[in-house]
C-alpha cells in the first residue's frame, strides 16, 4: 500500500470516504478543517482516486523522524555551583533575558517564561530526572506512553527547553518556569513517523491550549498538506519551531 494524503472539495466528504472504502484503503487520519484524509491505498487504487471528480489533490504522506542530537564542538560553560550552560542557551542569549549579570540567578521581575504551554511533539518525557523537579508537565494518553522516553531524544529537547536552574545537570532556555505538554510520536527505537502523525499531533497541542509547539524533527521531503495544517495553527495564535538539522549540509529539511 502507499501512504497519502487525499484532500476533497468541499461538500464531498462523504462521497470521497465511500470511493476510499470502495477501493480498501486503511483510514489513519481525518482532518475536517483541512478537508483531508490520510489513508493507505493499494497500489492499483490509487489512480481511480487520483482521477475522482471529487479529489483535490492526492500528495504522499511523507516520513518525519527525529533530528539527530550532536555533541556541541565547544562543549558548555561550567558555573560555580557545578551546573552547566549548554553552548546554545548562551548563543541564543537565553540567560541575558532573565539572569542579565549571569549571576546564575534569576532577575527579580525578569521574564521567564512563566504562564506559557509549551508543546514538545517527540519520543516522550523522563519524569524522574533532577532538572524536571517542581515542573508542571502533562501529556497526551495515546498508544505511545508520554511519560516514558527510552529512546532519550524527547528528554533532551524539553531539557534545553526547561531545565531548571539549579546547582544540577544543565539549565534550559527558561529557567524551569514554562509548563509542559507532552505528545509522544516515536517510539523508544526512535523510529519514524508520518506527516500526518505531526498534524494530528500538532493539533493535539491546539485542543490543550499551546502557544508554542516544538519540533526536533524532519524530513527530506516537503508536503503541502503539512503546510496547510501549520499555516491554520499559525493564524490562531500558535508558534510553531521545527529543528533545521545539524549535519552542517546544505540540503534543507522541509
Amino acid at each position: 500500500k502507499t501512504r497519502v494524503f487525499v484532500q476533497f472539495a468541499p461538500g464531498q466528504r462523504g462521497a470521497v470516504e465511500a470511493a476510499l472504502k470502495g477501493a480498501k484503503a486503511e483510514f489513519h487520519y481525518a482532518f475536517d478543517d483541512l478537508n483531508v484524509f490520510a489513508v493507505s491505498l493499494p497500489a492499483a487504487a490509487l489512480k481511480g482516486i487520483q482521477n475522482n471528480p471529487n479529489v483535490v489533490l492526492v500528495e504522499e504522506d511523507v516520513v518525519r523522524a527525529p533530528i539527530s542530537i550532536m555533541p556541541s564542538k565547544t562543549g558548555a560553560v561550567k558555573a560555580a555551583d557545578g551546573q552547566a550552560v549548554p553552548y546554545g542557551i548562551d548563543m541564543v542569549q537565553a540567560r541575558q533575558v532573565w539572569d542579565a549579570n549571569l549571576d546564575g540567578v534569576v532577575d527579580t521581575g525578569a521574564p521567564t517564561g512563566a504562564g506559557i504551554k509549551i508543546c514538545i511533539i517527540d519520543s516522550g518525557f523522563y519524569t524522574g530526572h533532577e532538572d524536571f523537579a517542581g515542573i508542571n508537565v502533562a501529556g497526551y494518553a495515546g498508544n505511545l506512553p508520554w511519560n516514558v522516553d527510552g529512546f532519550g531524544h524527547g528528554s533532551h529537547v524539553a531539557g534545553t527547553i526547561t531545565a531548571q536552574n539549579n546547582a544540577l545537570g544543565v539549565v534550559g532556555v527558561t529557567p524551569g518556569t514554562a509548563s509542559l505538554y507532552i505528545v509522544r510520536v516515536f517510539g523508544d527505537d526512535g523510529a519514524w513517523a508520518y506527516s500526518s502523525t505531526l498534524i494530528d499531533a500538532a493539533k493535539k497541542c491546539q485542543t490543550v491550549g499551546a502557544k508554542i509547539i516544538s519540533m526536533s524533527l524532519g524530513g527530506a521531503k516537503s508536503s503541502t498538506t503539512e503546510k496547510r495544517g501549520f499555516d491554520s495553527l499559525y493564524s490562531a495564535g500558535i508558534l510553531s519551531v521545527a529543528a533545521a538539522g545539524n549535519d552542517g549540509v546544505d540540503g534543507i529539511d522541509p
